[in-house]
C-alpha cells in the first residue's frame, strides 16, 4: 500500500511537473504573442502617426508657405501705402510750400505799400 502510494505520488509528481511546464511553456508562448501582437500594433500605430504627422508637415508646409506669400502681398500692399502716403506728402507740403509764399508776397506787398 505504502509503496503504490509513492508511486502515485511519484507519477503525479512527474505529471504536475509536466503540467507545470507545459503550462509555463503555454505562458511563455502567450507572453510572446502578446509581446508580437503589441509591437505589431505599435508598429502600425508609428507608421499611422508618422505619415499623419508627415502629412501634417506637408499641410503646415503649405500654410507656411501661404502665409508667406500673404505677407509678401501684404508687404507690397505696405509698399504701395506708403508710396502714396509720400506722393500724399509731397503734394501737401507742396501746397503748404505755396500757401506759404503767397503769404509772404502778400506780406511783403503789404509792407511795401506802407513804406510808401
Amino acid at each position: 500500500m505504502k509503496q503504490t502510494v509513492y508511486l502515485l505520488s511519484k507519477k503525479l509528481n512527474k505529471s504536475y511537473f509536466q503540467l507545470s511546464t507545459l503550462f509555463k511553456i503555454h505562458l511563455k508562448l502567450k507572453s510572446i504573442q502578446a509581446v508580437q501582437t503589441e509591437s505589431k500594433r505599435k508598429l502600425q500605430l508609428h507608421h499611422f502617426l508618422f505619415s499623419s504627422v508627415q502629412q501634417v508637415g506637408i499641410e503646415k508646409g503649405q500654410i507656411i508657405l501661404s502665409e508667406q506669400v500673404n505677407t509678401i502681398r501684404s508687404g507690397d500692399q505696405f509698399i504701395q501705402k506708403q508710396q502714396i502716403d509720400r506722393g500724399r506728402l509731397k503734394n501737401i507740403k507742396s501746397t503748404q510750400k505755396k500757401q506759404r509764399s503767397k503769404r509772404n508776397q502778400s506780406q511783403n506787398t503789404k509792407c511795401i505799400r506802407k513804406e510808401n
